[in-house]
């Protein structure tokens, strides 16, 4: 993987990402003549594959054209669900019943903050953006401040 520090800009095309660096024959990743395909850059802690590498007219800019691997954002997504799931997993609560427990299931977390427990599911795994208001509402269902997280 090629860390990429000195570049211009990044643009979001829509299916696709360009990373506009200066040309300059330094760069390791362009010391290899031009043959990037599926080369794995990092920029700003986002990960890239690149598919493809345009030179500009005048020869002063390069672009790459990439697809996104992961994003800082779903790093930061996955680790706050895994967070959710550790604390549900050892939490210490008191059910219905009056019998006190240890660990939690999905769907007795969903009914005490009042989610689906297929929403809880995918926040654990990462793959759920959700605001403030779901992730105080699983505290809270947890008996927990949102600062677990």
């Amino acid at each position: 993987m090629f860390l990429i520090e000195n570049f211009r800009e990044i643009t979001n095309e829509g299916s696709y990402y360009i990373v506009t660096l200066p040309f300059s024959e330094d760069c390791p990743l362009l010391k290899i003549n031009f043959d990037v395909d599926s080369e794995k850059i990092e920029v700003e802690g986002n990960q890239y594959t690149v598919n493809d590498c345009l030179v500009s007219d005048n020869g002063e800019w390069i672009n790459l054209i990439c697809d996104r691997i992961s994003y800082k954002r779903d790093k930061e997504r996955q680790r706050i669900g895994q967070r959710f799931a550790e604390e549900r997993k050892s939490v210490e609560w008191v059910d219905a019943n009056g019998i006190k427990r240890k660990g939690m299931t999905q769907t007795e977390l969903a009914e005490r903050c009042g989610l689906l427990q297929s929403n809880i599911a995918r926040v654990e795994r990462g793959y759920f953006s959700v605001g403030f208001d779901t992730l105080e509402a699983m505290a809270e269902g947890l008996g927990k401040k949102i600062d677990i997280v």
